[in-house]
Parts: structure tokens; sequence; C-alpha cells
């Protein structure tokens, strides 16, 4: 019976069966061959054709497989459809033993062998706590359990202690005192609120540590979302994920921590507030609508543009889109979660230590909390899938040791805000503009101006109110179907070059490049010159500063006055930005590009910019606007977020922090990065100015940003001019801007925007479309056609850009557009 194949591993190992039969362990397959069936011309390779000459198995649909009575038995799952897996087998007589090659391959041995390649690092026969609770979703989990789950489990010859669930919080008590010795995974069979409740039960017990990471949690999906199943096994079918369970290996998953007062609680799905909470808790009367009450609920609310304001503070660990690609490239790429499993060492002890406190502690050290009036969507993601069609956290991973944050202004206008949705059933919402998403470890969240609300912790409800949460890497153990989630990434991770970015973000020095190191290393040099920052002699003996620059706080430091020690004479660290050089003129220097003329000019002379003034349009930004320069300017805005967390955290209040925050804030606007520029605005206005005045041509800048940022692009015109009247600003560009943007004065608004400076153009542009489109009702009711060169002016916008964009039905006649036709008369 020994095969005449080279066998690596078991693969080629061949077993004789009777009439001539025979069974081979190929790479992914388990081939039965019939060389009878072959003769009467029935040749088949579909799986499991009956009577075909060569059947095949997929090695994961092996369940189990054994010999008994001279018969070996191969039990596995068929794909009865598209829905349902059901149990099968084969049973076969052996061949008689050959007695002229007796130590030929044994029966026992093949099955061995078999079940090897058929598990791998999988553990075959789970002993498994079951958890059935009855009322989840549509009510099918008992249904669902004896007819598609339970003849899988005992094809694969799963040891199983079932209970059914009578109450809510049953699962929680059960898990806190279940025997971490009697089994291998504790199984809902449920939506996703049973394994919150084991999670959590697993959490309260005093060896919570020990036991979150050596009881693996499992899922059979019965409910409304599934989002366990979908993220872990690819589905929300209960058949499939009972094979996933069968053949999944135990995996380390990230786990949340959630504290609201002196409550704190375990999150392994999600966080949210705002119309996701609304469509999942305000929906719990529809369930019998399955997954389409969340469609529902959203679609619903959507069309009353809701906004839910609240204050802010998040520890950002990577901010920009592709580097959050990049990171997601080099964890599936290089990660070994299985082993990582394996290898791990649980603690006896109970929960971690909370790393930045309570809700109730004082703002941890170096978290900066900002307003948002506008956020429509707070979500904070620990797996992909929040259901079958809803990949919204398309970057996210099973144990990177980040949580992911996608928040969505609520003011959208309801067909652009169907724009979003309609992208993350199609798993496109990562690269929608609209939607900004940031890999965090911690954030801080304090509800405004709302008695009551929905806020939803894995889909369960919280108490209306200030909450925090913080990740805890790997603290969990999961049974996954192949050690990571099974969501498909966001477009294009795999085209993204990670050498160039992902260390970027994750290790702040190593990642950057040697122009941007540069740019870092000067900021650096200013927070230790100011005391901000402790001396690091193994960063310094690297610098070098070759010339003092004047600035607001004073000199530079050279390597002779010690302030940044210098051990390499070679060193090529770029001159400080002072505060005559204009940034745009900076940046350009810093990217290896040269200024126009005109600005070299001022930076060379040394007199003041028309940038910090505010007074004239100031220079081109090309090496902004630039594509080639993003991943640059991405390193330069990510080091100015340090510095100005820096600041934060030495609670300083000088010509120095000023002058930094003035200098984050007129780029970040140049490069239009609101996440940057607006909660430096307000640090500066609301922290700073109190105990440092600004000079009134610097308060006429700033608040003029804000102003116009709230105007054109949080589309506030109360609170904008209300500002105004609260700093009293007295400004007639800034003053023509709002009588534009309240009156509609498309005219007016383009006069404008050609008068002002670079910075408040910027800010400006975020209200051309919304300028454009009134613009072009405008038209639409008034004229009946219209010259070319004058729809153009008025709209800013080319005629291609608003057949395609705007999607405008007029049609080109010559030089002429034709926006209505004058019926003829009928004579």
């Amino acid at each position: 019976m020994a095969s005449d194949l080279t066998m690596d591993d078991g693969v080629g190992m061949r077993l004789d069966l009777e009439a001539k039969k025979t069974l081979t362990i190929g790479t992914d397959n388990l081939e039965l061959h019939d060389p009878v069936a072959q003769k009467s011309g029935r040749n088949s390779c579909a799986p499991l054709a009956s009577g075909s000459a060569k059947q095949l198995i997929p090695l994961y649909n092996v369940l189990w497989a054994e010999v008994s009575n001279n018969r070996i038995t191969v039990d596995f799952a068929l794909h009865a459809s598209k829905t349902k897996i059901k149990a099968d087998k084969w049973s076969i007589p052996l061949a008689p033993i050959d007695s002229e090659n007796p130590n030929g391959t044994s029966a026992e041995t093949f099955v061995s062998t078999l079940l090897a390649r058929a598990y791998g690092e999988a553990i075959p026969r789970k002993r498994a706590y079951v958890l059935i609770n009855p009322n989840s979703g549509p009510g099918g989990a008992v249904r669902l359990w004896k007819a598609e789950v339970k003849p899988l489990f005992d094809a694969a010859r799963m040891e199983l202690d079932v209970v059914t669930l009578t109450r809510g919080g049953e699962a929680t008590e059960l898990a806190e005192k279940v025997d971490l010795t009697k089994y291998d995974t504790i199984m809902a069979c449920s939506g996703d609120g049973t394994p919150y409740e084991i999670f959590n039960g697993l959490g309260k017990r005093p060896d919570a540590g020990h036991a979150l990471a050596s009881m693996a949690v499992s899922h059979i999906p019965c409910g409304s979302g599934n989002a366990f199943s979908c993220n872990l096994y690819g589905s929300h079918r209960a058949s499939f994920a009972a094979l996933a369970i069968i053949k999944g290996i135990v995996t380390p998953m990230d786990l949340v921590s959630v504290t609201q007062g002196n409550n704190r609680i375990i999150s392994f799905l999600s966080q949210t507030l705002g119309i996701i909470a609304e469509s999942d808790l305000g929906t719990e009367h529809l369930r019998w609508m399955g997954a389409a009450r969340f469609e529902y609920g959203i679609i619903t609310r959507m069309f009353k543009r809701t906004c839910y304001p609240c204050d802010l503070a998040v520890k950002v660990e990577i901010e920009e889109k592709s580097d959050v690609k990049a990171h997601y490239k080099h964890h599936v790429s290089n990660t070994n979660l299985a082993k990582l499993a394996t290898n791990a060492e649980p603690t006896d002890s109970g929960l971690p230590k909370l790393k930045y406190g309570t809700s109730e502690d004082p703002l941890p050290e170096g978290w900066e909390l900002v307003s948002y009036d506008n956020i429509g969507t707070f979500y904070v993601g620990n797996m992909a899938y929040m259901s079958p069609d809803a990949n919204f956290f398309t970057a996210s991973l099973i144990a990177d040791g980040c949580m992911d944050l996608v928040t969505i202004d609520g003011n959208l206008p309801p067909l652009t805000a169907l724009k979003v949705l309609l992208d993350v059933e199609s798993g496109k919402s990562f690269d929608n503009p609209h939607v900004t998403y940031k890999k965090i470890t911690a954030y801080r969240i304090i509800p405004r101006n709302q008695d009551d609300g929905y806020i939803s912790i894995d889909g369960e409800k919280l108490p209306f109110g200030p909450f925090q949460a913080e990740i805890h890497p790997r603290l969990g153990r999961v049974i996954s179907k192949a050690g990571k989630y099974e969501g498909e990434g966001p477009a294009d991770w795999d085209k993204v070059t990670v050498a160039d970015r992902i260390h970027a973000r994750k290790e702040a020095w190593r990642g950057l490049t040697a122009k941007s190191k540069q740019v870092w290393v000067c900021w650096w040099g200013l927070l230790i010159r100011a005391n901000l920052l402790p001396h690091h002699d193994n960063l310094h003996q690297h610098l070098t500063i070759q010339t003092p620059v004047s600035s607001h706080i004073g000199h530079a430091p050279t390597v002779a006055q010690g302030g940044i020690v210098g051990g390499n004479s070679n060193a090529n660290v770029t001159w400080l930005p002072s505060a005559h050089v204009t940034i745009s003129t900076w940046v350009a220097k810093v990217e290896g590009r040269r200024a126009s003329s005109a600005s070299g000019a001022s930076g060379a002379s040394g007199a003041p910019s028309a940038t910090a003034s505010g007074s004239s349009r100031g220079p081109p930004t090309a090496a902004l606007e630039d594509p080639d320069n993003t991943k640059s300017l991405s390193d330069v805005m990510m080091a100015l977020r340090k510095l100005r967390e820096g600041i934060v955290a030495s609670k300083r209040a000088d010509d120095f922090s000023i002058q930094a925050y003035l200098f984050c804030i007129r780029l970040s606007v140049l490069v239009k990065h609101p996440e940057s520029y607006h909660p430096a605005i307000l640090h500066l206005l609301g922290h700073i100015m109190p105990l440092h005045p600004l000079t009134s041509i610097e308060v006429q800048e700033v608040v003029g940003y804000l102003i116009l940022d709230t105007a054109c692009r949080r589309r506030e015109l109360a609170d904008a001019i209300s500002l105004r009247h609260e700093y009293q600003i007295k400004d007639s560009k800034l003053d023509a801007a709002l009588e534009a943007l309240i009156h509609d004065n498309y005219i007016l608004f383009q006069r404008v925007k050609r008068d002002v400076d670079r910075h408040r153009q910027k800010l400006l542009e975020w209200a051309d479309d919304d300028i454009r489109l009134h613009t072009l009702k405008c038209f639409g009711r008034a004229y009946l056609g219209v010259d070319l060169d004058y729809l153009e002016m008025a709209t800013n916008a080319k005629w291609k850009d608003l057949k395609e964009k705007d999607g405008v039905g007029w049609a080109l006649d010559g030089e002429r557009v034709v926006i209505r036709k004058v019926p003829t008369r009928q004579g």
C-alpha cells in the first residue's frame, strides 16, 4: 500500500481500498479515485460528485477520520448550497492486506496523517461550553443549533456542554464561574450581545488576566448584526461559522476598557455616539427585521442632519489615511498571531491597570480637549465588520494595539450622506473625503447640549454621559478562521510601500524622511531650549545647528553655547524657521525647492511677511499643492502635532508657545488640515491667550481663521457672526466674505476670494461646493442661456467639471450654454 509518490508531511500518501479504489492525501484535498467509474466513462473533479472517477474533499472540510471493522470512515462538511453546509461521510472497506508488501502504509497511519494535515495548528475535538440565547435577533438560535450546527460538531467529535440562557446577564455569571481547565472555548450561539457578556464575565474574575488570555471565545451567528462571526469566520451563516470554529485557531485579540464613573467594562467590538448608536439602540423594537433594522435606522435619521456636540480628547497614533494603509500592510504581512497566542504567558492577576485613569480623573497629561459641534457619527471600532454589509473599519486589525476612529459630520447634505452610507456597504468608505479615519489608543468624550441620548458599547446601552476608553493589546483570546480578521482591508493597501510610510507613525524618529528629520530636529532643539523636553544624548550626538537664526524667543543655540549637543560637524541640519520667513517659503526650502523670487527676497531681507500680517495675498504655495509632496508634508504635520503636544504637556504660556502655535496654524491652514489647525486655534485662544496676551494683529489673524472655518467648513454662520462680535473683529474683507455667504452672493464671494491672502483663500475653498451649486441653481431658475465664459467665471469651474462632477444637464452650443429651450409656437 505504500505510495510511489514523494511524500512531504503526508502529501501524496495513498491508502488502497476495495475494488481498486484509493484515497490520496493531496496538498489541499483528499482524493478518492475509482478506476471502475473511469472505465465506464464517468470522470468528474466536481467535489463529491456521485459515481465520479475522481472525487475531492478540501482538507479544510475534513472533520474526522477513523478505522473500524476493516473500514475507513471520513466525516466531512458538504456545501449543500450557497448558504448552508451539512455533515456527510464516506465509509469504504479497506483492501485486503498485500502479502507481498506487508510493510506498506497502514490505515491507522493514513488516518493520523490525514487528521494532522486537515487540522494543522487547530485543536481537534475541541471542548466547548455552548451558551444558546433563544431570544437573539429574530429568535431562531435553538433551531439553527439543532439543524445546522450540532450535526457538524458531532461529526468533528467535539465535546459539548450546552446551556440555554433564560435571562439577560446570565452569560456574564456563567463565564465568571467557568472552569478554565475544562474547556477550549466558550461559544455564544447568539448575536453579539452574548460574546460581550462572556468577555465581561471573564473580566470580573479575580484571575481576569489569566482567564481572558487562556479561554478562547467563539460565536455561532444567530442575531441581527453578527459582527463577531463576520470578522473572525467571514460569514454570518451559522453552519459556515461552525466549520470555521472546528478548524479555527486560538488567536490573541485586543480588548478595550471603557470607564464611566467608577464602572469599568470590556468592549470587543465598538463604541459609538450619534447616528450609529441611535440606529442600533433606537431600533430594538425592530429586531424581527434582522440586520436590515440598522439600515432603516440610519436612513431615517440621516436626512434630519442631526449633530451631536461633544468635547473630545484623543490619543492619536496614526493620523493620515495613507499611513493607516501602510500600517495595515505591515501587520498583515509580518504577524504570526497564532504563534504569539501559543507563546504568550497568561498572568494570574486581574485586569490590566488603566494607563490613563478613568473618565472621572483629570485629563491625562499631553491630551488636548477639543470642542466639536458638528459630529454626526463618532464611531470607534475594534473589528472591521459591524454587520454583514457594513465593513465600517476596513483597516481594523485583530491585534495591532490600536482602535480605529471614524468621525463623520452630521450636517452633510442628504445626498452626500447617502453616498457615504453606500460607500460603507461597498467597503469604500475609507477613501471617502467626508470620512475621517485614524488609529488611536485612547480617548475621552464628553457629550454637550443634550440631556439624554444613546451611547452604544458593543451594541449594549451605556448611560448617557462622559466616558473614556483605552486599548489593551492582545488581552483576549478568540477562535478565528485564519489568525486574522476576514475583511479585505482598505482599497489598494497592498500597493503602499511600507518602507516609505509605516514607521513614520509607529516609530516617530526612525520613520521620518531625511529632510523631514531635519524639520523634526529643529523643533526638537527648540523644545529642549525651552526646557519642554529633557536632553537625550543618543539623539543629540548626531545633531548640529550650524548658524543661529533669530526668532521671537531669541536665538537658536549653537554647539558652543551648549543648547543642543553636537557631535557631528557634518550634520546638515536645516535652518530654523524664523518669524520673518513665510511658511510656504520654509516648506519649499525644506522640500528642496526654491520659492518664488518675491517670497525669497522677502525672506532674505528679513522683512515681515505678508502671510504673517494677513494684509496681502502672500506667495504661491506650489510646494504645498504638489501631489509629490504628500508624504513629506504629512511627516511635517506629524512633527508639528508632537510640538503642540509637548507645549500642552508643559502647560507653558509664553512667546515661544504663541509663535509655535501660530506657525502650526498657518501651515495647517495652507494644507487644509482642520484636524491640526482647528484644535490649535481653540487652544491658543482658550488656554494660552488668557495667560499671555497676543498682539492685536495676531488676534485679528487667528480669530479671522476661526471665523472663516466656522462659516465655510462647519457651515455655522450664526456662530461665525457671534465670534466676530465676541472678539470685536473689524475687517472689511472678512465682513464681505460673511455677507457673501449669508446672502449666497456668488459674485461677491468670488471677488472676496480673489482679494484676500492665500490662507483665507484656503479657508474659503471649503465653501466652494455650496456656492457653486447655489450659483448653478440661480442660473437654472433665471436664464434661458448664458455665455460659457461668464458661467465659468461665476462658478469658478470649467465646463467639463460642471458636466462630470456636478451633473449639469445643460447643452453647449458653441460658446453659449443653453439652459432651457424656448418651445416653438405651433402656427
